[in-house]
């Protein structure tokens, strides 16, 4: 919850000599994981424009030495480039990671699960609705293999509400729906308790459903929650109960 002095301190790492950070021996390769985490700190503080400036400088350093480093970095960068509009720019940064992937990540199953929910994420930015379910149910079964509650319950919400938005039902034996309740109560993170809640308004009746809606009209800022995604849901809500 500190970003903000994060940041200056990652500041300060990448105005000095960072040569020593970019050999290839265990801890430097470490330490280049940590490095990458300043994308990361500055695309959550809403600093997109920072986001890729750190990832091309860092992107630059690891000179295509591929392994996880760089294709983690590839992933953020191409992250940041989408939040500033450069969609083009995003699809091709994605699929240069996925190519590091496949030829030196050594199937590291957490990073397929990071880049995949990329692939569903843009497909859903690009209209592709039945592409994204079917990319997130492989996101959900790979992040219950390597128990990540995080990304499993995200994915959960994505295929259930992606579902909602396209009119078919994506969940008929509710076992995302249930996934995702029951890691909201178990992990207690305040955003899959939020997209649990945003779930049952949704498949809530319209007379039970036009109680709470004005609860919704203000998404709170927490992280993996896109107001602009949730007031899409809710107006695809308040219209049917109109």
């Amino acid at each position: 919850g500190r970003i903000g002095e994060a940041l200056e301190k990652y500041e300060k790492v990448f105005s000095g000599n960072t040569d020593a950070l970019w050999k290839f021996d265990i801890v430097s390769r470490k330490n280049q994981m940590l490095a990458i985490e300043s994308i990361v700190a500055a695309y959550d503080s809403g600093d997109y424009a920072l986001a890729v400036r750190y990832g091309e400088k860092i992107r630059e350093n690891l000179g295509g030495a591929g392994g996880i480093p760089e294709c983690y970095c590839l992933s953020w960068l191409s992250l940041s480039y989408d939040k500033t509009g450069d969609t083009k720019k995003a699809d091709e940064l994605l699929s240069q990671a996925e190519r590091v992937y496949e030829t030196s990540c050594g199937g590291s199953l957490w990073l397929k699960a990071h880049l995949t929910s990329m692939q569903a994420s843009y497909m859903l930015r690009n209209g592709d609705l039945a592409g994204s379910i079917e990319a997130f149910k492989r996101v959900e079964e790979i992040s219950e293999e390597t128990d990540d509650a995080w990304v499993r319950g995200d994915a959960c919400f994505s295929i259930i509400t992606e579902g909602y938005l396209l009119g078919v039902d994506a969940d008929p034996d509710g076992k995302y729906k249930n996934t995702l309740f029951a890691l909201a109560a178990s992990t207690g993170l305040p955003h899959l308790k939020y997209k649990a809640e945003v779930w049952k308004l949704l498949s809530a009746p319209a007379n039970e459903a036009a109680q709470r809606i004005s609860e919704f009209y203000e998404t709170p800022s927490l992280p993996s929650v896109s107001p602009e995604y949730i007031k899409k849901l809710i107006d695809k809500k308040n219209s049917e109960i109109k």
